[in-house]
Order: C-alpha cells, then structure tokens, then sequence
C-alpha cells in the first residue's frame, strides 16, 4: 500500500478534532501533525514534508493564501477547508484544487480525498495552486457591490466604500465614504454574517468596521481609530480577533 503524509492547519479546535475522526477509514493517509497558526504551519512544512495538506482559510495570525505566499515552493496537494462564500468556492473549482466547504462529512472528505489519490499519480499540482493563486489575486471581494433596502428602494453600493456600521435594535446605519449614512433593517447580526468574509470586523456589541478603513489600535484606551479620525471603543471580547488581523512586526 501507497502511504501518503498529511498535514493539517485549523485554528479550531473542534474543526481540528473533525478532521481526525472522518480521516480514520483513510487508512493510507497519515496526519503527521495539526498545526493552529499560519506560523506553526510554515515551520512544520519542511520538517513534514506532506503529500497533503488540509488548510483553513482563516488561521488567526494569517489567512491560508499568506502561508502559500510564503512558502519558497508548493510540492504538495492541498484540500482547502473552508467556511467562504461562493466566490471562493468558484476560484477553488476553476484552478482544478479540491475543497471541503464547512460544515463537511466523510461523503465529502473520501470524494476529496479521491480525487487526491488520483492527481498524485498525474503530479499536477505546480499548475493548479498556481492558477488559484492568480485566481484569488485578480479577485477582489470589496470591489463587488451589495444592495442595501432602504425605504425608498434598493441602493446599490460598493463594498470598499462602506467604513462601518452601527447597529441599533433591527436597524443597522451605513456610514459610507463622503459623508453618507444609509440606514437599512438588519440586525448587527446579519451584517456580520454577509461583511464578515470581505474583511469587515465585529468590535463591540453594536459596531462593526471595515478593516481597510482602520488605521491604528489604540491599547490604553482600547479603541480603534479609522482613517477619517472617528474613533469606536474596542469591547474586551473582540479585541483578540481585531489584533490577529494584522501581521505583527
């Protein structure tokens, strides 16, 4: 039997523990190691060496893609894991690279897992992570546009424009670039879970902001400041995902 080395990078602990268990019938693959960071998973690379790797998209520290960029080189399939909406789902499927969309189950993992076994023996994988890559580059997710429902319509506007929202009850304001406010009946709730993937990030209870509107965190008076010098107070049980957004020099 053909034994392959795997490697496996979640941030989250249950995921990781997922992974595990729906890898059991696999019996020709072999986790290695789980890794819970983007820097865990580059030191580990060149000591595991995988045939595979499982990689979470979002890894706290960094993404997925800043690991792959900073690898000198990818000899190695990789089966993403991922929580992303359907534009990502599309860039996977066009550069011919396998993903398992959460929440997953052992149908999707052996299909994946299938799949794998038979592009190791084409060795296609130089071509196909890097067509994801330029995929994922020339895909810029703020420049898509959403359409907010206002009382007198439906107002389309471009993602990167919006700086924050603040939400109040069942009525959520968008405070746009130039001076706009939109208000819109959505919950925070709800504009987390649409924002949330275009890098938009939940400070407190009724405060969510554009991470590309951010311009400095302020840590003695645990508040972040956006680039028009409005400042929102940053609530203790976000901070840590607002901190692990950025790389740390």
């Amino acid at each position: 039997m053909t034994y392959y080395r795997a490697l496996h990078a979640d941030d989250e602990h249950s995921a990781r523990e997922h992974l595990v268990a729906l890898l059991e019938p696999h019996t020709d693959v072999l986790l290695e190691a789980q890794c819970r960071s983007g820097k865990e998973l580059i030191d580990a690379i060149p000591d595991i060496a995988p045939d595979v790797l499982f990689l979470d998209i979002n890894l706290g520290d960094m993404t997925g893609f800043d690991v792959l960029h900073a690898l000198p080189a990818i000899d190695f399939e990789i089966v993403f894991t991922t929580a992303y909406d359907q534009y990502a789902v599309q860039a996977f499927e066009i550069a011919a690279v396998d993903y398992l969309l959460k929440p997953f189950g052992q149908e999707q993992l052996t299909i994946a897992m299938e799949r794998f076994r038979q592009r190791m023996l084409n060795k296609s994988y130089p071509n196909t992570i890097e067509r994801l890559m330029r995929n994922m580059t020339e895909h810029i997710p703020q420049q898509e546009q959403i359409a907010l429902a206002t009382p007198t319509g439906r107002l389309f506007v471009t993602i990167a424009d919006i700086q924050l929202c603040h939400s109040e009850g069942a009525f959520t304001t968008f405070f746009m670039d130039g001076g706009e406010q939109h208000i819109v009946t959505r919950s925070m709730k709800e504009c987390d879970r649409l924002l949330s993937n275009y890098d938009f990030i939940r400070v407190n209870q009724t405060h969510l902001v554009n991470k590309q509107h951010v311009k400095r965190f302020d840590k003695r008076h645990k508040t972040v400041e956006l680039k028009n010098g409005q400042s929102i107070e940053v609530s203790r049980h976000f901070e840590k995902d607002l901190l692990g957004r950025w790389k740390l020099l």
